[in-house]
């Protein structure tokens, strides 16, 4: 039988994976009825992160 190299890795971060998309504010994100107070606050989160990215790495 043949199986994917990718799917050992896959299956040892299932629970901690579905854990994430199955988060309330993941849930919100996709589908549009995330409070617009938490949506703002995780945009300045992600903008500080990546501008500190972009110094690092670019």
């Amino acid at each position: 039988m043949f199986v994917r190299i990718s799917e050992a890795p896959w299956s040892s971060i299932e629970d901690i994976y579905n854990s994430i998309v199955n988060h309330p504010f993941m849930k919100g994100l996709a589908d549009g009825s995330l409070d617009i107070e938490k949506f703002r606050f995780y945009i300045v989160q992600d903008r500080m992160y990546l501008g500190r990215f972009i110094r690092r790495w670019l």
